[in-house]
């Protein structure tokens, strides 16, 4: 951790690593460790964002799974381009650009479920683009 400036988490995970119960303290033990934007996806009941000064949460894109293989790969595929977009550093990011990358990760993770396998099931940008509008 202490290594790491982005790190994303399914709940499971953070509570394991952090040894506590609650989303919140897991991501600021996470945060407490070196981390600047902790991501901890929660399945179809969205994800959360964390730096150390803001909380977003995101809505999950609203589908009808067909297998989750890949889907926290796609999550973090999202959330890493979008991020990479804004050209900040993590501390510089608004609530605003928290939301926009959650919103970004939380559509491609979720076209991905709606398809089998993990690579296969990946999103062109142009779908990811066409779910954004809507």
């Amino acid at each position: 951790l202490p290594q790491s400036d982005i790190v994303k988490l399914s709940e499971e995970e953070a509570y394991l690593i952090s040894g506590q119960k609650d989303k919140i303290a897991a991501a600021e033990c996470v945060l407490s460790k070196g981390a600047s934007l902790v991501a901890i996806t929660l399945g179809s009941k969205g994800s959360e964002l964390y730096t150390k000064t803001q909380h977003v949460k995101a809505s999950p894109m609203k589908v009808q799974a067909i297998d989750t293989t890949g889907a926290g790969d796609a999550f973090l595929g999202g959330l890493l381009y979008e991020y990479l977009r804004t050209g900040k550093k993590t501390d510089e990011l608004t609530f605003e650009d928290l939301e926009r990358i959650g919103k970004t990760a939380s559509v491609v993770s979720g076209i991905s479920v709606t398809r089998r396998g993990g690579i296969p099931s990946m999103p062109t940008f142009s779908e990811v683009k066409a779910a954004i509008k809507n």
